[in-house]
């Protein structure tokens, strides 16, 4: 049996390496969401593609259901689009989440947070090192 895959945010930069990596895998059902899917069906035949907002509860729960992992690469109102993707997974019993953002990449974030984001930020190649020795 595949396992049903779907990708929020699926013309983002990331997510389209994402596809297709999981494209030629047999293993895999994959569903392809977008406000704009027009490349979409050029980029990974076979898969379903549902064109929505994230932030429109009803486009949201037509693609969750049904699904065994949600990955989400997204950009805008994160915050409210996380607690809209949970909301819809809790609903859906989905479990499993992978959520990619670049966030403060570009040093955007003022504040405490945008302090602590950016030395998050320069940890991770750290962090990486040291989970490739384990």
């Amino acid at each position: 049996m595949a396992v049903k895959v779907l990708v929020l945010g699926a013309r983002g930069g990331i997510a389209q390496h994402v596809t297709r990596f999981l494209k030629g895998n047999k293993g895999v059902e994959l569903t392809l969401f977008s406000r704009n899917t027009s490349v979409l069906k050029d980029e990974a035949p076979g898969a379903a593609v549902i064109e929505g907002d994230v932030l429109r509860n009803t486009d949201l729960d037509t693609a969750i259901k049904g699904q065994y992992i949600v990955y989400a690469n997204l950009a805008g109102q994160i915050d409210k689009m996380a607690a809209a993707i949970v909301k819809s997974m809790e609903a859906a019993g989905v479990k499993r989440l992978i959520f990619i953002t670049s966030l403060g990449i570009y040093k955007e974030i003022p504040g405490k947070f945008g302090q602590w984001n950016e030395i998050r930020i320069r940890s991770l190649p750290i962090a990486t090192k040291k989970a490739l020795r384990n």
